[in-house]
């Protein structure tokens, strides 16, 4: 049976609704009708994935999952953002509160920020407050969270400034232990030793910050700070023990320098008033010319000290080793220029004169520096030796007697001998063999 009617001009078994290869009213009906319901499916099949993403989330926090139940809240928040208080969807007629599920499950993984301000967009949007227990718990976690944000914000502070307290001390510590090193101090060995152990411990506080910096913990935070306090407090005990160190190595210094300075200016006094003696003897002159050069090294050492900077100053075993040779060269210039004692002299002109006894008897009653020991102690022995060679009895101890004179003069000045010309070749030839005195204990 034909669907159309011969001579309509349409082709064989096409529709009656079409004109034209055009459908007709009843042709476009239908295909509105078919438009219609495939946007129906596809609607239902996007809503059906949000709602799939929200119950899965529901799931995974019912089984305490919070980052999977994190991650499907997004996933559905993405997909329908706003709150419902009943959404009516197929079958599924419960509340549907993305945002508060995903700030409970932020909120249990410790993410305090991220979950106020999914919880923050949960009560902006007014959905939530319609239910009692989710509002509580809402303001609650919210509250909590604001302490623990709180907290945490005092740790790190807390952690930042002791780090700069201890790096500050520690700092100073180390400037105080160079001064100190410079100045030799006795001290600074044992200031290093404490320097070194409450460093090591302020590294240890800045690597504990470094791995807990983006800690959500107030308690790693908490314990950092506190290691973090305990190196400053020890850095700082450091820094104090060197200030206390500082003070009396410059005290100390400041005494030496005085002393040094008053030397100075006696050398200088005493130069000068043996400028008469020119030309001077060779010995002299080399007297002389040494305490020229301690007397320079000591205005040096004041100029130095007066200065700035640990660098500059002069430690004080410098000043006492400067002091001594200043004490020393004052006391040869001063011989030198000088003369011999008068009791030196007299004894060396009896022992000339061949009256031996009386060289005793001069030196016994001389009052000598050490500078003369030496000197007296060659003309003792000169002169016990020729009272022994010229007794008309044999006199050992006088012998004995010129060995020990002969012992002092060399613990006084081992380059000390007797003169070819104004000594006898016997008496030469006796101090040369006079063996050095025993030590003490030696068996006999």
């Amino acid at each position: 049976m034909a669907l159309v009617a011969e001579g309509s001009g349409l082709p064989p078994d096409r529709p009656a609704g079409f004109q034209h290869g055009l459908p007709g009213r009843r042709g476009r009906g239908r295909i509105s009708r078919l438009l219609v319901a495939g946007a129906a499916l596809l609607a239902a099949g996007a809503a059906s994935e949000f709602l799939a993403a929200y119950r899965q989330g529901l799931e995974a926090a019912e089984r305490a999952a919070w980052r999977e139940a994190a991650v499907s809240m997004r996933q559905a928040i993405a997909e329908r953002p706003q709150e419902k208080a009943r959404l009516a969807h197929g079958f599924y007629f419960r509340r549907y509160l993305p945002h508060y599920q995903l700030g409970r499950a932020l909120y249990e993984m410790g993410d305090c920020e991220a979950a106020l301000a999914a919880w923050a967009e949960s009560a902006a949007q007014g959905v939530v407050e319609r239910f009692a227990d989710e509002l509580a718990f809402l303001e609650r976690g919210s509250e909590r969270c604001r302490q623990r944000l709180a907290a945490r914000r005092a740790a790190l502070h807390r952690l930042a400034a002791a780090l700069d307290e201890a790096g500050a001390a520690a700092a100073e510590a180390r400037r105080l232990r160079e001064e100190l090193r410079t100045m030799r101090s006795p001290g600074e060995v044992a200031l290093r030793e404490r320097l070194w152990e409450a460093e090591r411990l302020l590294d240890e506080a800045r690597a504990r910050r470094e791995a807990v910096a983006e800690s959500r913990d107030p308690a790693a935070l908490e314990a950092a700070a506190t290691l973090a306090e305990s190196a400053a407090r020890g850095l700082a005990a450091v820094a104090a023990e060197g200030r206390r160190l500082q003070v009396g190595v410059r005290e100390r210094q400041e005494d030496l320098l005085g002393s040094v300075e008053t030397l100075a200016a006696e050398a200088d006094e005493l130069l000068a008033a043996g400028e008469y003696l020119r030309p001077y003897p060779a010995g002299l002159r080399r007297h002389r010319d040494k305490l020229a050069a301690l007397a320079a090294a000591a205005r040096a050492a004041g100029a130095g000290a007066a200065g700035s900077g640990a660098a500059r100053r002069v430690a004080p075993p410098r000043l006492e080793e400067l002091r001594a040779n200043l004490e020393e060269g004052i006391r040869s210039v001063r011989w030198a220029q000088a003369g011999p004692p008068r009791a030196l002299t007299a004894a060396a002109e009896a022992l000339f004169a061949g009256d031996y006894e009386k060289v005793i008897e001069l030196l016994d009653e001389a009052r000598l520096g050490t500078k003369s020991t030496p000197h007296a102690e060659l003309l003792r022995a000169a002169a016990l030796f020729a009272l022994h060679e010229t007794a008309d009895t044999e006199r050992p101890e006088l012998l004995a007697a010129a060995e020990e004179a002969v012992r002092a003069c060399r613990a006084g000045d081992p380059d000390r001998r007797p003169l070819d010309g104004w000594f006898s070749p016997r008496f030469i030839a006796f101090f040369t063999g006079v063996e050095p005195a025993p030590p003490a204990g030696a068996a006999s």
